[in-house]
C-alpha cells in the first residue's frame, strides 16, 4: 500500500484518539461495509452545537412565517403537486387526512415541504467530529394534518405537527461538473490534511491539497484497488419538533402552484 492508502486506513484510529467517536465509527462502518446507520434522536451529533445551531435557525425562521425553506426546489415542488393531486375528484369541503407513515421512508413524500442544509463550506475551517462523520447534511421538514378543498380552485393544509428528518449519504462522490467529461476529475472534495500519527494525532489543520491530505478521489481509488469500502445512508426517524410554527398553508390557485401563503 502507498502512503495515502495507509493514512486512509488509520483515519478512524486517529479520529477515535481525538475523541471524534462518531466520525471514527462512520469511517470504520464504511471500511467494513457495515450498511445504513439509523441515528437515534439523542445521538451526540444531533445534540452537538453545529446541528442544533442550524436547527434553531430553521425554527426561528418558521416562527416568523418566513417561507424561504418552503417549496423552494423542483423536487419539493413535485411533492406539493402530489399532495394536491390527492384532491382530484374531491368536492369542495372534502378533507384528506395526511399523516407521517409508521414506517420510515427515506425518500420524500407528500408531507415533505422544505429542506435546510448544513454545508461542508460552513465547517471547512473547523474540522471536528461532525465534519468527520457527516461533512454536510440536509434537515428535511415535514408536516401532518388535514388537506381540504376550500373552493373549485383553492385548498388549504391545516397543520397539526411539524417534524424533521436528518438524512445523509456517507460516500465519496464528487460533483460531475468538476470532471472534464471523460472520467477525469479536475477537482475532488478535500477531506483534511492529516499528520499520520496514530499515537498522538492532531486535528487536521486545513482542507488544503497537500501531500498528506485526503480527498474523495483517494477513497474512490482505495475502494477500486482493494474492494474495501461501501457507501451507506445515515438517517434519523421523523422527529416531532413539538412546536407549531404556523397553522396552515393556503393554496390560492391550484393552476399556479407558486401562489400559496402561510398563516
Amino acid at each position: 500500500m502507498d502512503y495515502k492508502e495507509r493514512l486512509l486506513l488509520d483515519v478512524s484510529i486517529m479520529a477515535h484518539r481525538l475523541h471524534w467517536n462518531e466520525g471514527a465509527a462512520m469511517q470504520m462502518n464504511w471500511l467494513s461495509s457495515g450498511g445504513d446507520v439509523h441515528l437515534k434522536k439523542d445521538n451526540k451529533i444531533l445534540k452537538g452545537t453545529i446541528f442544533e445551531t442550524k436547527l434553531n435557525a430553521l425554527k426561528a425562521n418558521l416562527r416568523l412565517k418566513d417561507n424561504q425553506y418552503i417549496y423552494k426546489t423542483d423536487k419539493i415542488k413535485e411533492k406539493r403537486t402530489a399532495l394536491l393531486g390527492m384532491l382530484v375528484g374531491k368536492n369542495v369541503g372534502d378533507e384528506v387526512d395526511i399523516r407521517i407513515p409508521d414506517k420510515l421512508d427515506v425518500n420524500p413524500f407528500n408531507n415533505f415541504i422544505g429542506v435546510i442544509s448544513i454545508e461542508t463550506d460552513e465547517i471547512k475551517n473547523n474540522l471536528n467530529d461532525f465534519a468527520c462523520a457527516l461533512a454536510s447534511v440536509g434537515i428535511r421538514l415535514y408536516i401532518d394534518g388535514k388537506l381540504k378543498k376550500t373552493g373549485t380552485n383553492t385548498a388549504e393544509m391545516v397543520i397539526d405537527n411539524f417534524y424533521y428528518l436528518m438524512i445523509d449519504e456517507f460516500d465519496f462522490k464528487d460533483d460531475k461538473s468538476l470532471s472534464d467529461g471523460s472520467g477525469n476529475w479536475l477537482v475532488s472534495q478535500p477531506l483534511g490534511t492529516w499528520e499520520h500519527d496514530i499515537f498522538s494525532p492532531t486535528p487536521p489543520v486545513s482542507k488544503a491539497l497537500m501531500p498528506n491530505s485526503l480527498d474523495n478521489y483517494d477513497y474512490r481509488e482505495f475502494k477500486r484497488k482493494t474492494g474495501l469500502g461501501k457507501d451507506f445512508k445515515i438517517y434519523t426517524e421523523y422527529i416531532n419538533m413539538n412546536e407549531k410554527f404556523f397553522n396552515k398553508i393556503k393554496f390560492n390557485d391550484l393552476g399556479n402552484l407558486n401562489n400559496f401563503t402561510i398563516e
